[in-house]
Parts: C-alpha cells; sequence; structure tokens
C-alpha cells in the first residue's frame, strides 16, 4: 500500500547486488537463539499451516481416531516458562514491497516511465525473556481440534466488554462535562503482563533492499534464501562444511512478518521448494505470518462494506449522511485511499453513537445536562465506589446496544434504524479495541480481536483475510510450539519512543521504512541506480540516527512525530 513516488529522477543500469551486511549489524547474539530442540520433533511444520489458499480440502483428508481426541485436552493447557538463569531474546523479520515510479526529465521512446518492484526487510528484537518456554511442538492432531476455540469465548466476551467500557468512559470524561467527576478513576492506560517491557524502545535493524519483486514466484524464492542467512544454526564445524546446506533437523524457525500478499507469497515460494534434499533448500526457517496495521484497514473496508453505500446521502444518520453534514470531503468511498481521514471519521462518528447511547440510559437531554440517576454525592465517594457504578452502567449499556455475533444478519422485523446505529456501535467499539491493543502491545487482545474478525472477514466476503485469519490462530492454537507461540503474540508491535501506550504494528513501521527510503531517493535524482536504492536500504536507519544526533547537538527543535489533535467538540455536537 506503498504511495508512488512521482519525482523526477532517473535509472541507469541494472545491478542485481543485494545487501548482505546487514547481519554484522545484528546485536543478537545468535548462539541465544537456537532452538532447544530440532524441527523433526515437530510433528506439523508451523512456516506451512494447514489451511492453505489454494488448497482448502486438506482439511478432510482423515478422520480423527481416539489417540488424537484425547490429545486436544492439552490445547487449553496455560503455557508455563521453565525457570532459567539464561536470557533468552529472538528477533522475526519483517518485509513488505517498495514500489517506486521513476519519472524521467527527458521522455524518448527509449527512455520511458519505470515501475520498479522491490523487497524491503528489517529485523526486531524480542522484548520479553523467552528462555524458559520450550521450543517442541504439541503432539495435538489438528483434526482432532475443537474448531470453537477459533472463537471467541464467553470470557473472551466478558473480556471485551470490560475493555469496552474503560474506552467509552475515555471519551465520557473528555467530551461530557457531568462525567468529568470520574475523570481520575478512568484508566488511560489497560496494562497487561508484559506492560513494561512492551513500554521499553524496541531494537530494529535494517536488513536491506532486495532488488527483486515478491509478486513473482522466482523472484520470491530469492528474496527468501537471501534472508536465509539470519536464520539462527546449529553448524558443527567437525561435520559439515562452511558452505554445505544444513539438513531439516539442523535448521530452525524465525517468524517472517508481513501483510497478506507477503505471506502468501511466502508460503507459495516454501511450497514450491519442497522437494529440496536439506532444510535450508526446503526454506523450512521461515514462518510467514500477517501483521495487523493492514488488517486494520481491512477492517475500515468492512465498515464502509455495511454502513457506507452509495444513495444513502438523504438518511439521517448513515455515514454518507454524515460524512456531508459535517463537510468531510477528503473521507473517500474505499478508506484505503486514505485511512487517516477515514480513521479519524469513524472514530468521531463511533464517539457521537457512543455518547447518544449514554445519554439516552442517564435521560439526559443534552451533552451538557446532569446525570439524574447517579448518587448526589458521588464526586465524594471513594475511588473503587465511582468505578464500579460507571463501569456497571457502561457495561448494561453494551449488553444492550452491542452485538458481538458480528453475522452480518437482522433479525426479522427488528427497526433498521436502531439496527444500523448498533452496528456503528458494536464496529466501533472493535476497531477502538484493535486500536488500542496495539498501542498498549497486548497479544492477547490482538488475538482476541482476530478472533471476532474471522467471522466478520467471512460475512463481508473478505476471503483473502478471513483466511490469513483462519490461518493465525490455527497457527496459535495448534501449529507453533510454546515459544514460537510467546513470538506470535508478543512481537507483533514496534516501540519507537520508548514509552507506555506508543506501539504500532510491525508492518506499520515498515511502511514508515519505506517512505523514508523513498524520501532519500527523491533528492538523488539523476544518480538514481540499483547500486543507490541498496546503499540507501543499508543506510536508512543510521541516517536516521545521524540526522536525530545532528538536530540535538545544534539545538534543532526535532521534528514531531505526531501532531496536536484539532478539537471535534462541534463535529460531535452537530452528529
Amino acid at each position: 500500500m506503498d504511495d508512488e513516488d512521482t519525482s523526477d529522477i532517473e535509472s541507469d543500469g541494472h545491478d542485481e547486488s543485494a545487501c548482505h551486511d546487514a547481519a554484522d549489524e545484528l546485536c543478537i547474539p545468535l548462539s541465544t537463539q537456537v532452538c532447544s530442540s530440532p524441527i523433526s520433533e515437530c510433528p506439523f511444520s508451523p512456516m506451512a499451516p494447514f489451511i492453505e489458499d489454494s488448497q482448502p480440502d486438506q482439511l478432510t483428508e482423515s478422520e480423527p481416531n481416539e489417540q488424537m481426541c484425547e490429545t486436544y485436552a492439552d490445547v487449553s493447557t496455560p503455557i508455563t516458562p521453565n525457570t532459567t538463569s539464561i536470557e533468552w531474546k529472538g528477533f522475526k523479520i519483517v518485509g513488505d514491497n517498495l514500489d517506486l515510479t521513476i519519472h524521467p526529465r527527458n521522455q524518448t521512446m527509449q527512455n520511458q516511465t519505470k515501475s520498479l518492484h522491490f523487497f524491503h526487510s528489517y529485523a526486531v528484537q524480542d522484548r520479553i525473556n523467552l528462555s524458559g518456554y520450550s521450543d517442541k511442538c504439541s503432539n495435538i492432531a489438528p483434526f482432532a481440534m475443537n474448531l470453537h476455540s477459533l472463537l471467541p469465548s464467553d470470557e473472551d466476551m466478558e473480556t471485551l466488554i470490560s475493555n469496552f467500557a474503560v474506552l467509552i468512559a475515555r471519551i465520557l470524561v473528555k467530551h461530557v462535562p457531568a462525567f468529568a467527576v470520574f475523570s481520575d478513576v478512568v484508566s488511560q492506560h489497560i496494562t497487561h503482563e508484559y506492560y513494561a517491557e512492551m513500554s521499553a524502545k524496541s531494537e530494529v535493524v535494517g536488513l536491506g533492499i532486495i532488488l527483486k519483486n515478491e509478486n513473482v514466484i522466482d523472484e520470491m524464492i530469492e528474496v527468501l534464501e537471501d534472508l536465509s542467512q539470519y536464520i539462527p544454526q546449529r553448524k558443527d564445524p567437525h561435520v559439515h562444511k562452511e558452505d554445505e546446506s544444513l539438513p531439516i533437523h539442523n535448521c530452525h524457525h524465525i517468524l517472517l512478518g508481513g501483510d497478506q500478499l507477503t505471506a502468501v507469497r511466502a508460503r507459495s515460494a516454501i511450497r514450491m521448494r519442497q522437494n529440496s534434499e536439506t532444510g535450508s533448500g526446503k526454506l523450512q526457517g521461515f514462518i510467514p505470518i500477517v501483521e495487523d496495521w493492514h488488517a486494520k484497514v481491512i477492517l475500515l473496508g468492512v465498515v464502509w462494506t455495511r454502513l457506507y453505500c452509495k444513495g444513502t446521502s438523504s438518511e439521517k444518520g448513515t455515514l454518507l449522511q454524515l460524512k456531508n453534514l459535517i463537510n468531510r470531503t477528503s473521507v473517500p468511498r474505499d478508506p484505503k485511499n486514505d485511512v487517516n481521514s477515514s480513521e479519524e471519521f469513524f472514530e468521531i462518528v463511533f464517539a457521537a453513537h457512543a455518547i447518544s447511547a449514554v445519554m439516552v440510559h442517564f435521560d439526559m437531554e443534552s451533552v451538557n445536562d446532569t446525570i439524574k440517576s447517579m448518587p448526589a454525592d458521588i464526586s465524594t465517594c471513594d475511588p473503587k465506589t465511582k468505578c464500579d457504578i460507571l463501569h456497571s452502567a457502561l457495561k448494561n449499556i453494551i449488553r444492550n446496544h452491542v452485538n458481538l455475533t458480528l453475522d452480518g444478519t437482522q433479525l426479522e422485523g427488528t427497526d433498521k434504524v436502531l439496527s444500523y446505529a448498533q452496528q456503528v456501535f458494536t464496529l466501533g467499539l472493535l476497531h477502538a479495541e484493535y486500536q488500542d491493543a496495539i498501542r498498549e502491545g497486548d497479544g492477547l487482545r490482538v488475538i482476541r480481536c482476530w478472533r471476532l474478525m474471522l467471522p466478520l472477514f467471512k460475512s463481508a466476503n473478505r476471503k483473502n483475510y478471513a483466511l490469513e485469519a483462519l490461518n493465525l490462530l490455527w497457527q496459535y492454537n495448534v501449529v507453533l510450539s510454546p515459544r514460537q507461540k510467546m513470538q506470535l503474540v508478543w512481537s507483533r508491535f514496534v516501540n519507537t519512543k520508548g514509552k507506555p501506550g506508543c506501539n504500532v504494528a510491525c508492518d506499520m513501521h515498515m511502511e514508515h521504512m519505506n517512505r523514508a527510503c523513498k524520501d532519500v531517493l527523491a533528492h538523488l535524482g539523476a544518480n538514481i541506480s540499483n547500486t543507490s536504492i541498496v546503499r540507501v536500504g543499508r543506510c536508512i536507519g543510521p541516517i536516521t540516527k545521524v540526522t536525530e544526533r545532528f538536530d540535538s547537538e545544534t539545538n534543532i527543535t526535532p521534528t514531531l512525530s505526531s501532531h496536536s489533535a484539532a478539537s471535534i467538540q462541534k463535529d460531535l455536537a452537530t452528529i
């Protein structure tokens, strides 16, 4: 989803050299990342999930036997680490396509506009200690798996309702004066087990730009072969030669993150190499997984599919009518064309619906009205009592107006206007929960959101991301070892500021790096070439550190990465 670079720059000869120096920059000792058990002990290969895009019928090849059914009891067993004195932190690789459009200054028949497609990647170190978790895959048979575990449980629903109450409370204390009395008991951060670790700054190392196109399967294989140099290996110098390919039982797994297209292309490349004799030749060391920012964009697309319909500009309360009402001309018909504008608009509409639902519940005639059903001495109550009163009321509102089945169906005889408003309320809460979980680096909340998005993507005919949701949950519940499962959950975020609530999805950070590369390449003008592109890919991380250090020593005010939020009070009041 990169924007095209339209700067007037030229490209000269084609150089196939790629970046191999980034391995020296990795500050993670490979000796500390070798798995405790070889791949041969794993009954199912985590890099090739059972749910494949082109082979959906593989699920019905065999029936579960008694032994398979007995092993299912281990699925819900909590993952508990073994005590060890050695701290183990691995890393994952994240990659995405880098698209460049080069417009020549003087266009001729031989010198035309060029569209370049390369692969850009980085490595990020885990922030949690995984030394006590086993790398031995469970013996759970996939056909004995209870598919209900892939969907939200009753416990998940209760946790979601509690989190939803916190999200609504933040809106009320900010925009409704009568709820300012609760400002001291409303949490601005939903903490979790690894909250301190997720608030620390991430260690990110750029791996450079590979001059290959991930959309071409042969070139994607070459991309994985190039990245395989970073896979931790157990090589015995007395047995294996320096340039010898390792057998399967001496190769190990790392996560390879990206958007849906990158994950699918990686799986296809791995399947193409299944007949190789060695593990490295099979590209067995990669576990392709889907990341969260692109999934959040698809979630916005689902919201638009359900609620943003042509011909509804005259129907009060619809997204299209509200867009025209507050003159949000920047909001497109397809949210992926302007994600920020679409997201901001939907957040305002959701906030207005949340405030309206609360006003109806407390019998308030206006936003500035008082809360009639609250105790008169609420301001003097202790914090726990105030918190219990507020959250109890908000949970009742959520249970009355939120439909978490998200199956897209509507009951006959129901009020369509009310049903539409409840869909806005429900999808707005899901979007807010997903976004807040990413910011706080809460992997378990993210997995819970994926359980909700699976049927949502399916009902909206988003087949690719429905399959990715199924693959992700299948990896989490069945395929991966305890250590890989922890990495899948808690290594989905990058924190570049080292502050709480400042995490972003790994693919979002990849987009930031792509933009930084394009900004540097745009200044090369006619000097751009394949060699210079590779050089920029190597240096994009150090360049950022050098410029920040220079600005600091020369007392130049740094460029802010965020902007002060404009007031939306008038927009909220209008809606």
